[in-house]
């Protein structure tokens, strides 16, 4: 990662620590912090927005933990001030940029108040993250407000493309990143107040798996929230979602990019839920539940799925959902072989592969789930832009498609 995060908050704090020294219309004041603006610039210029979290002494830039920023004492004062996520957009001035630290200034000097939100300041959003219950994070109703594209997934997208490009390398899968993205989304899946299922449109057949994992996320996220879960589970679902594919991190990219695989090409991508819970497992217990996922989540009831089991049991109920959520973003979603299928034709395979590829329960629930959301699946494209609220779930197709075409085989779907 670059380390212009980093430079641009020490800048930032070595102006608010010179605003000690100068007074308003001092030159040298006014020098701090066009500096600092021109670190925000060359922040901004790389990467926009630029979005950075305080959290429990963590440094969070987008979805990625700053360590070299761990235990920073202006993350703390920040956060004291009102300012514990903030948010530059691109379009920022340096007048409104200069404003925004006058008014972090005026609070550290107590000449205002620091239990309400800062002034809306152009370009910058900034806000409180809550504390639910359960220990979950939020943003706050103040955050919510000003922030001028809730559904916005382009920083968790490009988290978690990194995240699976570091288990192709590294086969290290960095728990902190992961957590941040869980918990970035669980926010997306309450906007506004409403259960929403943000998922994002393929653009390109080479983003496939960061797709695929940030929707099975929020698809389970949503299901285990409709079901009446606490924090803690719903964020254990997402986890598991996230990294049920992780292991096709260490398939062959020239085996991913066939249109058809040969019978020694569907052993290697077969491979993958042992790769997956083998790479999960040596990191952290943590991700215990999430490698079992990545382990159970192409088994069947029938038997006929994969890796074979050597003695028929149950699968995890945590397996079963994640299960039917990839079946149904996989189906849904275009691939180099086959078009899109329409939402209720997949709605309508998975619950008539309930008790032979599904567990029955499951897809029953996620069937009836999906069909009472119709209209509340939120389209995200490029760039983080709502394309559409999607259509269709609540009705199923009249002309049988779905009952006679088997769901594909390919590396990264089935």
């Amino acid at each position: 990662m670059s380390e212009r995060p980093v430079l641009f908050l020490h800048s930032m704090a070595h102006a608010l620590s010179a605003m000690q020294l100068y007074g308003e219309g001092h030159p040298a004041r006014a020098r701090v912090v066009d500096r600092s603006f021109e670190k925000l610039r060359e922040l901004l210029d790389e990467e926009a927005p630029a979005t950075f979290s305080f959290i429990d002494g963590s440094v969070i830039y987008g979805q990625r933990t700053l360590h070299d920023m761990h235990a920073w004492p202006w993350a703390e004062r920040l956060g004291a001030q009102g300012a514990q996520r903030m948010e530059f957009a691109n379009d920022v001035v340096r007048d409104a940029f200069g404003h925004f630290l006058d008014d972090i200034f005026r609070r550290l000097s107590s000449e205002a108040r620091a239990d309400g939100p800062l002034p809306v300041r152009p370009g910058i959003t900034c806000g409180m993250l809550r504390v639910t219950g359960e220990g979950d994070l939020e943003l706050s109703e103040e955050f919510l407000r000003t922030a001028t594209l809730p559904y916005r997934l382009g920083e968790e997208t490009e988290a978690v493309r990194w995240l699976y490009q570091r288990a192709a390398l590294q086969e290290t899968v960095p728990l902190d990143e992961v957590e941040a993205v869980v918990r970035s989304l669980a926010v997306a899946v309450r906007s506004e107040g409403e259960i929403l299922i943000p998922l994002l449109d393929l653009q390109t057949h080479d983003d496939y798996s960061t797709m695929h994992a940030i929707n099975v996320a929020v698809l389970a996220m949503t299901l285990a929230e409709s079901l009446g879960m606490g924090s803690k589970d719903i964020r254990a679902f997402g986890t598991a979602g996230l990294l049920h594919d992780i292991g096709m991190s260490r398939v062959p990219q020239k085996v991913l990019k066939k249109r058809k695989l040969s019978q020694a090409d569907r052993q290697v991508v077969q491979q993958h839920p042992e790769e997956g819970a083998r790479l999960l497992l040596r990191r952290d217990a943590e991700f215990e539940l999430a490698a079992i996922a990545a382990y159970e989540h192409h088994g069947r009831p029938d038997g006929h799925g994969y890796p074979g089991l050597r003695y028929s049991r149950d699968f995890h109920y945590v397996s079963k959902v994640i299960s039917v959520c990839d079946a149904y973003d996989a189906l849904r979603t275009p691939r180099s072989y086959r078009p899109a299928w329409e939402p209720a034709e997949a709605l309508r395979y998975i619950e008539q592969g309930a008790g032979s590829i599904f567990d029955t329960g499951v897809a029953s629930t996620f069937v009836s789930f999906m069909r009472r959301m119709d209209g509340q699946v939120v389209l995200i494209g490029p760039d983080g832009l709502v394309l559409a609220r999607e259509q269709g779930q609540g009705t199923a197709p009249g002309n049988g498609a779905a009952s006679d075409v088997e769901l594909p085989e390919s590396p990264a779907s089935a």
